[in-house]
């Protein structure tokens, strides 16, 4: 294990998980996850996950809890009735089958971002604190936390206008999310990450505020608006040997609740939630390569599990878009199972209320082309496998992606022409792309010639080759071109009201098309929460000793990652993992 000093690396990168194509996917009356690579899918929907822990049995609900049985609306099924794995409780796990049993104030279930940190904060704060994660380590990615008002920014003369940023927030929410989670991110996140800011800046790993694009942070449209809440630890995305800063920084985190006295317990998959009746949620049982560990938690339990990125059935029952792509660039794979939401409707417990929220974005590393239109300055006009237009080519990156998934083969195609290097630095005068890289250069070019090689890119002299290559109907994507050409030459874009600046006429050959492919990072979608954190079941009623926070929450977002607020999903699971820890190591409730 590597040590915080950065003599050894923790955890090595995952590559991105790839889904089957549409018409070899599971459908809905399956019951089964989608592992990676050709695992078998288990009977009862659970399984042994690739990369994580192996298990001795399938998952069961102790107890009768008050949703044993329950539909997702909390009706009852038919016991020979085909049904989602999150109606379908197994039968509990026979006592005799319990080789060791802990005690302990608060169980955390969970080692991501979140879990971590409030490992940490229970165990520093007194509490006899056990935290189990189901993989062989702790997971974390990306490079934003989301903050307001911390030192950092003080420091570097940042400020957020709170009231501003929460009105744009019920706009593009449109009110339907629990502005009590919100607002106390909103109002404690600062106090939180000052902690850790001093703790891990005195360890010699910096803090630095992120910054924004000129149009983004002047921008007063809430769907391209974004406010200055971002803060780095370290002063790369990534480390010199690979690592994302968030990793770095949950690495120290970890390290810190060991040092506080924290139980942590990899390779430890949660099976299923204690409870009796409609009494609280006492512990855990959890599977080992060993056998079954039973926890007993005295002052409550976490479920800090993640979102349902890789669950393949949550995702066509909840996220529909999202269960059509093949790129799930999340790590760790098969991690992210909906395990969370399966335990807790098991003993009662409802889903969110709102939306799923997915963060997608335009990518290479999603099998996307060179110069593809990815949000952050590329206008092309973009067009479906049936030649048509269907997106604003202006919008934001998840917009973008929100409007591409739902096509024919979850793809788009960028189109350009000869013109394309007067063009781009029209669209973007800085000359380089959102990586720093020249946008013309040969570098460039020669990669335009390795992406036509893997068909990611294609290049005709006739719009009807193209639309050959693409396979597409030619008739059907020549008209299109026409209209748009149209659109060009009079600067009224009769179909997306694109600016006439960002109309860009494609009738110099060669003709250029570059595939547009989103990356799904995560499906955020979780357990009904209450402002407190705590789970409650479909009619809001608190289920007592059962909390959830990260992406396990509930409530918090809908329909998409809000863009708006950088950093705000790590961000929530630093502040609600320090301060759902520390009140339940005090046996309180924030």
């Amino acid at each position: 294990m590597r040590r915080r000093d950065g003599t050894r690396r923790l955890a090595s990168e995952h590559p991105a998980k790839r889904r089957e194509p549409m018409d070899k996917k599971l459908t809905m009356d399956r019951r089964g996850f989608l592992a990676g690579g050709a695992t078998a899918l288990a009977a009862a929907g659970l399984m042994g996950l690739a990369g994580c822990a192996g298990n001795p049995g399938s998952g069961s609900a102790t107890g009768n809890g008050s949703g044993s049985n329950g539909s997702a609306d909390g009706n009852a099924v038919s016991s020979d009735a085909v049904v989602n794995s999150w109606q379908n409780p197994p039968a509990p796990i026979p006592a005799d089958q319990i080789v060791e049993t802990v005690d302990c104030d608060v169980l955390i279930i969970g080692a991501g971002t979140a879990g971590v940190v409030a490992a940490q904060s229970a165990a520093e704060a007194g509490a006899n604190t056990v935290l189990i994660e189901k993989c062989a380590e702790f997971s974390a990615r990306g490079h934003d936390v989301g903050v307001v008002d911390c030192k950092v920014q003080r420091d570097n003369g940042v400020t957020i206008d709170k009231a501003l940023m929460r009105e744009y927030y019920c706009q593009i929410t449109c009110n339907k999310t629990d502005m009590g989670l919100f607002n106390i991110w909103m109002n404690k996140s600062g106090e939180v990450m000052d902690y850790y800011i001093d703790r891990l800046t005195a360890d010699g790993l910096p803090c630095n505020a992120g910054s924004l694009g000129e149009a983004a942070a002047k921008s007063t449209n809430p769907c391209t608006k974004e406010f200055p809440t971002a803060i780095q630890f370290g002063m790369e995305q990534k480390t010199a040997d690979g690592e994302y800063t968030n990793h770095l920084m949950v690495r120290y985190i970890e390290g810190y609740a060991r040092e506080d006295g924290a139980d942590i317990r990899y390779n430890t998959k949660a099976e299923q939630l204690i409870r009796e009746g409609d009494g609280p949620v006492t512990g855990c049982i959890a599977s080992t390569d060993n056998g079954y560990v039973q926890f007993n938690a005295k002052n409550g339990v976490i479920i800090a599990t993640g979102g349902i990125t890789q669950n393949e059935q949550m995702l066509r029952m909840w996220a529909p878009p999202a269960a059509q792509t093949d790129q799930i660039l999340y790590t760790p794979i098969d991690g992210n199972t909906g395990d969370g939401l399966n335990m807790g409707m098991w003993i009662g417990a409802g889903h969110q209320k709102t939306n799923q929220a997915t963060m997608a974005l335009p990518s290479s590393a999603a099998a996307g082309g060179q110069l593809s239109d990815d949000g952050r300055g590329i206008t092309w006009m973009t067009v479906n496998l049936n030649g048509e237009r269907y997106v604003k080519e202006n919008s934001p990156g998840p917009n973008l992606c929100h409007a591409t998934l739902p096509q024919p083969a979850s793809e788009g195609w960028s189109i350009f022409d000869a013109n394309w290097e007067t063009n781009i630095l029209k669209m973007m005068p800085s000359g380089k792309d959102f990586r720093g890289e020249d946008l013309v250069s040969d570098k460039r070019k020669a990669s335009f010639e390795e992406d036509i090689k893997k068909g990611l890119m294609y290049k005709a002299d006739t719009l009807e080759g193209l639309a050959e290559a693409m396979g597409m109907p030619a008739e059907a994507f020549k008209a299109q071109v026409d209209r748009y050409n149209g659109y060009c030459a009079s600067g009224n874009d009769e179909e997306f009201s694109m600016p006439a600046e960002q109309l860009f006429a494609i009738d110099t050959p060669p003709f250029y098309a570059s595939r547009n492919r989103c990356g799904v990072l995560v499906v955020m979608y979780g357990l009904n929460v209450n402002a407190k954190s705590q789970v409650c079941n479909q009619n809001d009623v608190a289920i007592p000793g059962l909390y959830a926070i990260g992406n396990a929450q509930g409530n918090f977002v809908t329909d998409s990652y809000p863009i708006l607020i950088p950093g705000i999903s790590h961000g929530r699971c630093v502040t609600f993992g320090r301060l759902l820890g520390q009140a339940l190591a005090k046996g309180e409730t924030l």
